[in-house]
């Protein structure tokens, strides 16, 4: 997923967090482009965890308005930890996977 119609160039893809999804059985990459105040991430989905399309966004599902987003399973929950605007702390939240 290097490039997107969001950001081009070395810093278009930062903090890449892939995770597994067995319900849907497909893999999700999650994509930083932006910090701070503005902070924005991008979200793929793919069943091949190693192709989620060069320069293009076919394979894009969402946009959240985080900075670093990692998913974590505890329990048989999700959660998203992400860095808050400031960049001082990390933020933590319930995930609920939402289907289109």
């Amino acid at each position: 997923a290097e490039g997107s119609a969001y950001a081009k160039g070395p810093y278009c893809a930062e903090c890449p967090h892939v995770v597994y999804h067995p319900e849907s059985r497909h893999y999700y990459l999650f994509n930083t482009q932006r910090y701070g105040l503005r902070q924005h991430a991008t979200v793929f989905r793919s069943a091949d965890p190693l192709n989620f399309g060069i320069n293009d966004n076919r394979l894009e599902v969402t946009t959240l308005p985080v900075a670093a987003p990692e998913i974590i399973l505890h329990d048989g929950r999700y959660y998203i930890a992400s860095l808050i605007p400031s960049l001082k702390g990390i933020h933590i939240a319930r995930l609920k996977w939402a289907t289109k």
